[in-house]
Protein backbone atom coordinates (compact mmCIF):
# COMPACT_ATOMS: atom_id res chain seq x y z
CA UNK A 1 0.00 0.00 0.00
CA UNK A 2 2.76 2.47 0.90
CA UNK A 3 4.59 1.68 -2.31
CA UNK A 4 1.54 2.94 -4.26
CA UNK A 5 1.81 6.27 -2.42
CA UNK A 6 5.53 6.41 -3.24
CA UNK A 7 4.81 5.65 -6.90
CA UNK A 8 2.27 8.46 -7.12
CA UNK A 9 4.45 11.14 -5.52
CA UNK A 10 7.67 10.16 -7.32
CA UNK A 11 5.81 10.18 -10.65
CA UNK A 12 4.38 13.63 -9.92
CA UNK A 13 7.87 14.77 -8.86
CA UNK A 14 9.36 13.42 -12.10
CA UNK A 15 6.66 15.14 -14.17
CA UNK A 16 7.42 18.40 -12.38
CA UNK A 17 11.12 17.98 -13.10
CA UNK A 18 10.29 17.33 -16.75
CA UNK A 19 8.41 20.63 -16.84
CA UNK A 20 11.36 22.65 -15.53
CA UNK A 21 13.62 22.62 -18.63
CA UNK A 22 10.58 23.17 -20.85
CA UNK A 23 9.57 26.30 -18.94
CA UNK A 24 13.17 27.54 -18.74
CA UNK A 25 13.74 26.98 -22.45
CA UNK A 26 10.54 28.79 -23.34
CA UNK A 27 11.61 31.69 -21.11
CA UNK A 28 15.01 31.87 -22.83
CA UNK A 29 13.25 31.77 -26.22
CA UNK A 30 11.60 35.09 -25.46
CA UNK A 31 8.53 34.39 -23.34
CA UNK A 32 9.26 36.28 -20.08
CA UNK A 33 6.04 35.08 -18.42
CA UNK A 34 7.38 31.52 -18.39
CA UNK A 35 9.77 32.44 -15.58
CA UNK A 36 6.75 32.59 -13.28
CA UNK A 37 5.78 29.05 -14.33
CA UNK A 38 9.37 27.92 -13.86
CA UNK A 39 9.23 29.27 -10.29
CA UNK A 40 5.89 27.56 -9.69
CA UNK A 41 7.41 24.28 -10.92
CA UNK A 42 10.33 24.70 -8.52
CA UNK A 43 8.00 25.32 -5.58
CA UNK A 44 5.90 22.31 -6.57
CA UNK A 45 9.02 20.12 -6.78
CA UNK A 46 10.06 21.24 -3.31
CA UNK A 47 6.56 20.60 -1.95
CA UNK A 48 6.40 17.12 -3.53
CA UNK A 49 9.54 16.04 -1.68
CA UNK A 50 7.57 16.27 1.58
CA UNK A 51 5.09 13.48 0.74
CA UNK A 52 8.05 11.57 -0.75
CA UNK A 53 9.74 11.76 2.65
CA UNK A 54 6.52 10.55 4.29
CA UNK A 55 6.24 7.68 1.80
CA UNK A 56 9.86 6.72 2.47
CA UNK A 57 9.22 6.76 6.21
CA UNK A 58 6.08 4.63 5.83
CA UNK A 59 7.99 2.16 3.65
CA UNK A 60 10.75 1.91 6.23
CA UNK A 61 8.33 1.40 9.12
CA UNK A 62 6.47 -1.17 7.00
CA UNK A 63 9.61 -3.26 6.57
CA UNK A 64 11.01 -1.72 3.40
CA UNK A 65 14.49 -0.41 2.74
CA UNK A 66 15.88 2.82 4.24
CA UNK A 67 17.21 4.51 1.13
CA UNK A 68 13.95 5.96 -0.31
CA UNK A 69 13.60 7.98 2.89
CA UNK A 70 17.22 9.17 2.70
CA UNK A 71 16.96 9.92 -1.03
CA UNK A 72 13.76 11.91 -0.54
CA UNK A 73 15.31 13.99 2.24
CA UNK A 74 18.40 14.61 0.10
CA UNK A 75 16.20 15.61 -2.83
CA UNK A 76 14.46 18.17 -0.61
CA UNK A 77 17.82 19.73 0.27
CA UNK A 78 18.97 19.70 -3.37
CA UNK A 79 15.72 21.21 -4.69
CA UNK A 80 15.88 24.02 -2.13
CA UNK A 81 19.53 24.63 -3.08
CA UNK A 82 18.53 24.56 -6.75
CA UNK A 83 15.89 27.20 -6.07
CA UNK A 84 18.46 29.38 -4.29
CA UNK A 85 21.00 29.06 -7.12
CA UNK A 86 18.31 29.86 -9.69
CA UNK A 87 17.01 32.80 -7.69
CA UNK A 88 20.48 34.31 -7.51
CA UNK A 89 21.05 33.54 -11.23
CA UNK A 90 24.11 31.42 -10.44
CA UNK A 91 23.57 29.45 -13.63
CA UNK A 92 26.99 27.75 -13.53
CA UNK A 93 25.61 25.70 -10.63
CA UNK A 94 21.88 25.90 -11.39
CA UNK A 95 22.06 24.20 -14.80
CA UNK A 96 24.24 21.18 -13.89
CA UNK A 97 22.37 20.68 -10.61
CA UNK A 98 19.08 20.81 -12.51
CA UNK A 99 20.37 18.18 -14.91
CA UNK A 100 21.44 15.95 -12.02
CA UNK A 101 18.09 16.43 -10.24
CA UNK A 102 16.29 15.49 -13.44
CA UNK A 103 18.29 12.27 -13.79
CA UNK A 104 17.94 11.28 -10.14
CA UNK A 105 14.23 12.16 -10.07
CA UNK A 106 13.53 10.08 -13.18
CA UNK A 107 15.55 7.14 -11.83
CA UNK A 108 13.75 7.30 -8.48
CA UNK A 109 10.34 7.36 -10.17
CA UNK A 110 11.35 4.47 -12.43
CA UNK A 111 12.58 2.43 -9.45
CA UNK A 112 9.33 3.03 -7.57
CA UNK A 113 7.48 1.15 -10.34
CA UNK A 114 9.74 -1.92 -10.15
CA UNK A 115 8.93 -5.02 -8.14
CA UNK A 116 11.88 -4.32 -5.86
CA UNK A 117 10.21 -1.17 -4.57
CA UNK A 118 7.55 -3.26 -2.86
CA UNK A 119 9.91 -5.84 -1.36
CA UNK A 120 10.40 -6.11 2.36
CA UNK A 121 13.88 -5.98 3.90
CA UNK A 122 15.60 -9.32 3.47
CA UNK A 123 12.96 -10.79 1.13
CA UNK A 124 15.34 -10.95 -1.83
CA UNK A 125 17.94 -12.77 0.21
CA UNK A 126 15.35 -15.22 1.53
CA UNK A 127 14.13 -15.92 -2.02
CA UNK A 128 17.68 -16.42 -3.29
CA UNK A 129 18.46 -18.84 -0.44
CA UNK A 130 15.26 -20.81 -1.08
CA UNK A 131 16.24 -21.48 -4.70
Amino acid sequence: MFVVFLRIVTTLFAATLLWQPISAGTYISGQPGMMTWHSVGAALAAFLTLPMILAGLLLLVGGGTWWPLAASALLLVLVVAQMAFGGTRLLAVHLPLGTALFGVGMAFAWWSWTRRAGERRGSRTATAVAR
